[in-house]
């Protein structure tokens, strides 16, 4: 499964750059439209029990791709995203490690991108493997499951020494294969239900670098 993300990501990340091709007659900014890109999302959450501790206080999302400009207004990214967070089982805390994509499109109403006020939109899926640890419980449980989430996120762009760009804003996202609501509390239901918040809102910082 994780191979076929990776080729995934890799087309993704082919048709961002034929974009930029394409849009080679835009001038971008100083005459460059694609970049580097690098993206953190963290929000908090500290599960706890009275029998284990956490290994990672601060759950974060990291991307890892491109954005195009392919209008003076627009911007189309392509990503690798990865991840880390815990969540709680009665008096059990397991881990969740989570790999995937996500393709996005950035909009500056009243700018040229990639300067000021922005909205964006995005589709991410992903796989997130999740067990509870030896230590923790008696008898090691894992298991893994798919992620399918639309976020809309809201920020401010700007350019630094004329290559390199950064990001600030809060990210709201939806996954849309919650099934916390069933009546049969099976295992995968506490970290599919912590999947759904840890994508529910996160704070956003970003960085990049102008390539051509």
């Amino acid at each position: 499964m994780k191979q076929n993300i990776i080729k995934k990501i890799i087309l993704l990340n082919l048709f961002i750059l034929f974009w930029s091709l394409m849009y080679a007659q835009n001038a971008g900014y100083m005459g460059k439209h694609l970049f580097l890109k690098y993206n953190n999302y963290t929000n908090l959450y500290f599960p706890k029990t009275n029998n284990a501790t956490v290994d990672y206080p601060f759950p974060m999302r990291h991307n890892f791709g491109m954005e195009c400009i392919i209008h003076p207004n627009i911007v189309l990214g392509g990503f690798y995203t990865m991840g880390k967070t815990n969540f709680r089982r009665n008096d059990d805390i397991g881990i969740i490690d989570s790999q995937g994509g996500e393709i996005a499109l950035k909009f500056f109403p009243n700018t040229y991108a990639p300067i000021g006020y922005y909205s964006r939109i995005g589709f991410e899926f992903s796989t997130s493997e999740w067990s509870i640890m030896p230590y923790y419980s008696e008898n090691k449980i894992k298991g893994d499951f798919s992620n399918y989430v639309a976020s809309v996120e809201f920020g401010k762009s700007g350019i630094f020494f004329n290559r390199f760009t950064y990001t600030l804003g809060a990210q709201y996202g939806l996954r849309m294969n919650l099934t916390s609501f069933s009546k049969k509390k099976s295992d995968s239901i506490y970290p599919q239900t912590r999947m759904f918040y840890h994508h529910l809102w996160s704070m956003h910082f970003g960085i990049g670098v102008l390539l051509f």
